[in-house]
């Protein structure tokens, strides 16, 4: 550390304070995003007895110092029940001339974690990743039907963590804010976003993320991100009030009664609107005999449109699709003509194949993966 960097890390630290000091640079909050969704707290792990955070190592790639582990104890406080830390199987893989996991390798990886389904967040580290241009990125659901069919319904949580990324994007304060701090800070960030938490629209913004400066899952990457950043002397590691009342008011509203890890629990009820729609279209549509389900598509997509007031034209094309894979064809033609009635341009001209589809009788099949 340079006498120069930390002069420099000083003054900004004091610049910060003297605008905030006289109200030149209050810290308010980011505006809601007019398209934000409301979504539901992932009951599993806000109110399950035990949940388990299995991290997989690829070619030897870890998280410096104990940052998982910090990581692991600053969400801990959101968690009913027991929180537990696995490690999982080393994994040795070919990456290649880039030396990046793909896709298909990582869901590979998924598939064959020791542990599984709701109550369960994988955490992949890998020292690059093909797909992702992110640190780190939090997401349910997976995206081939190879994938799918290995794991069915048993599907866990998923975080995958990039070491080129953070070396390459996550900032560092001088003296103050370090690299494995980045790291701690990052994973916090991505475990908080399996809660499900901002759950209320009012105050959501860029993709689920909170519109509060102070909040841990607040998108990092404005000037009120940077004010806040320099002058706490590092990015925060905690929810900030409103999203915690979330949690508390569904761990309340069940009167503290802690869910079952070992029962079997109908993921409908819990799972955000865009990955029941995810699943839904793959149920519906795979061109793979043993994925498609019918029935179940149309459940699980009714519910991703209930969840956002049947205003959503996307997952009303995916009800009609799964209205046409359980032969109801009638019910197809009337849910994509309200999509397309929602529809913008871009999407009407997909949205009118399929509707010529089910007019003729048929079923919508999306190419094979």
């Amino acid at each position: 550390m340079t006498l120069r960097s930390t002069l420099i890390t000083c003054l900004l630290v004091s610049i910060c304070a003297l605008l905030l000091g006289t109200g030149c640079l209050a810290l308010r909050p980011a505006p809601a995003d007019p398209n934000a969704m409301n979504q539901p707290v992932f009951e599993p792990l806000a109110r399950g007895d035990f949940v388990t955070i299995e991290a997989i190592s690829v070619n030897g790639q870890t998280a410096p110092g104990k940052s998982l582990e910090s990581a692991i104890d600053n969400v801990r406080e959101y968690f009913a029940g027991e929180l537990r830390l696995a490690e999982g199987k080393p994994v040795e893989v070919d990456l290649g001339d880039d030396g990046a996991l793909s896709m298909k390798q990582f869901e590979s990886i998924l598939a064959g974690a020791k542990n599984s389904g709701p109550f369960s967040i994988v955490v992949v580290i890998a020292p690059d990743l093909e797909f992702s241009d992110y640190p780190a990125v939090y997401s349910f659901g997976l995206s081939s039907n190879t994938a799918r069919e290995k794991l069915g319904d048993t599907t866990p949580h998923r975080i995958s963590v990039n070491a080129r990324e953070f070396d390459r994007r996550v900032p560092t304060i001088p003296l103050f804010f370090s690299a494995r701090d980045g790291w701690e800070h990052m994973i916090t960030h991505e475990l908080c976003h399996a809660l499900g938490v901002p759950s209320d629209k009012s105050h959501a913004w860029m993709n689920g993320h909170c519109t509060r400066p102070g909040c841990v899952i607040y998108n990092r990457s404005d000037k009120r991100s940077w004010a806040w950043d320099v002058l706490h002397l590092g990015p925060p590691n905690k929810l900030c009030n409103e999203c915690e009342r979330e949690i508390r008011a569904v761990q309340s509203a069940a009167k503290e009664q802690l869910l079952d890890h070992e029962q079997s629990y109908d993921l409908a009820r819990w799972a955000k609107p865009i990955y029941l729609n995810g699943l839904s279209w793959i149920l519906a549509t795979s061109s793979n005999d043993k994925i498609r389900n019918g029935e179940r598509a149309v459940e699980l997509a009714t519910r991703a449109c209930e969840l956002t007031e049947w205003e959503n034209d996307g997952f009303l094309d995916t009800l009609a699709s799964a209205y046409a894979e359980a032969g109801d064809f009638d019910s197809a033609i009337e849910y994509q003509t309200k999509a397309l009635k929602l529809a913008e341009e871009k999407n009407t001209e997909e949205y009118r194949k399929r509707l010529k589809l089910f007019r003729g009788r048929k079923p919508y099949r999306e190419f094979k993966r």
